[in-house]
């Protein structure tokens, strides 16, 4: 049985995370902010995933900052490697997902 631990938490919303960015943003919004709001949802999601993961009393600590940082690596690994390569988000003109919605001016 695969049990969810912090590590497979990590990797799974690392892989969407792209997807959720594409979403909230425009295509031609600044890759800079992209790479910010990318940065924060993958903020929240270390959170969220220390709180119901672990079974400390604390959700900031050193393994949420760690799983900061790796979810967001492999957030623009799939996104670099598998979901830009593909024209599968929002950051090209081209883009199929939702390309003239999201945060962001036309």
């Amino acid at each position: 049985m695969l049990t969810l631990n912090a590590p497979y938490a990590t990797f799974i919303t690392g892989t969407l995370i792209p997807l959720l960015t594409g979403l909230l943003t425009h295509y031609n919004l600044s890759s800079k902010i992209k790479l910010i709001i990318t940065g924060a949802l993958n903020l929240v999601a270390a959170i969220l995933t220390s709180a119901i993961v672990t079974d400390t009393s604390y959700i900031i600590s050193g393994h949420t900052l760690v799983n900061a940082v790796m979810g967001f690596i492999t957030s623009e690994a799939w996104y670099y490697g598998v979901f830009r390569k593909n024209g599968l988000t929002s950051s090209l003109p081209e883009g199929k997902l939702f390309p003239d919605k999201g945060l962001g001016s036309e």
